[in-house]
């Protein structure tokens, strides 16, 4: 979504960054300026490696 976006010129204040918490997200400010993440979670994200049972 995020090089669709850049693709019809929007600018992000951010690159997509790979987060630790497995996933990626990429920063944006809205028309009044208010701070945006785009993001998209992994699959694993519903049984993540450190989840204690």
């Amino acid at each position: 979504m995020v090089f669709k976006l850049q693709e019809k010129g929007i600018i992000f204040n951010s690159e997509i960054k790979e987060q630790s918490w497995l996933w990626q997200e990429a920063h944006i400010n809205d028309f009044d300026g208010i701070s945006v993440i785009i993001y998209h979670k992994e699959k694993n994200l519903k049984s993540p490696h450190w989840r204690i049972n």
